[in-house]
């Protein structure tokens, strides 16, 4: 039987020598963020959203089970109303602890299914006030320089990343915010930094539910798929 591997721990210092030598030598790095990267920056995470929005739900749990049912039955929502209820109470009784994140989807549209609008409201308010942490500030300076890191790929809707840009560098960044400008992407040498959102900008629909994000659409898929043929990837924000 063949052994599992863990992954490798090294330390912070033996990632920026390494890095150091490999721009040196002409590799480019790409950054993927997730949504545990904005954290700091005063965001909630999911599993956070998850319990205010079952909070809400079960206020009047009656009136959501209904909707749950019919959602449930036309395959909109893949867990029923009683499987995210008791995942709430144990939630609730365990002290802190989080919803599985298996469920974000369905408590997400099960919340918003009647407006999805408020839903994208929502988000907008937690979004808005919302400052660059220190990290940002870093990853905008590795932006702003010719080092061979110019693209970052996220599936988060905030504006963190411009926004350290703006304020901690003079660079401009190139924003692309919905699948229909992928193809405005370049992947010359000199080029101003590249913010490629797969899951859409704040103010365009962002893709928040199971099936929109299940997998790329066709515009990021080919684009990306040049990407990563000439970046190494540096992940960051996911558990």
């Amino acid at each position: 039987m063949e052994k599992k591997l863990e992954p490798i721990t090294i330390s912070i210092r033996q990632l920026v020598s390494t890095l150091k030598e490999s721009t040196v030598n002409g590799q480019r790095f790409c950054f993927i963020l997730g949504s545990g990267a904005s954290v700091t920056s005063g965001i909630p995470m999911g599993r956070v959203l998850e319990k205010r929005w079952m909070d809400e739900i079960m206020k009047n749990p009656s009136d959501y089970e209904r909707t749950a049912n019919d959602l449930k039955d036309r395959e909109i929502m893949q867990f029923d109303f009683n499987t995210l209820k008791e995942a709430w109470e144990k939630a609730n009784e365990d002290g802190g602890s989080h919803i599985p994140s298996e469920y974000y989807f369905d408590i997400y549209n099960l919340r918003y299914y009647i407006e999805k609008r408020n839903g994208y409201q929502l988000l907008e308010s937690l979004m808005e006030n919302s400052e660059p942490s220190i990290g940002y500030r870093a990853l905008a300076q590795l932006l702003a320089e010719d080092t061979g890191f110019d693209i970052v790929i996220t599936t988060n809707f905030d504006s963190l990343t411009e926004d350290a840009l703006f304020i901690y560098t003079d660079k401009r960044p190139i924003v692309v915010a919905h699948e229909s400008l992928a193809d405005y992407i370049e992947l010359s040498k000199k080029q101003r930094p590249v913010i490629a959102k797969v899951h859409r900008g704040l103010f365009y629909a962002p893709k928040n539910d199971r099936e929109s994000t299940s997998k790329l659409s066709d515009e990021w898929t080919k684009v990306l798929s040049r990407v990563l043929a000439t970046y190494t990837p540096i992940v960051i924000g996911y558990a």
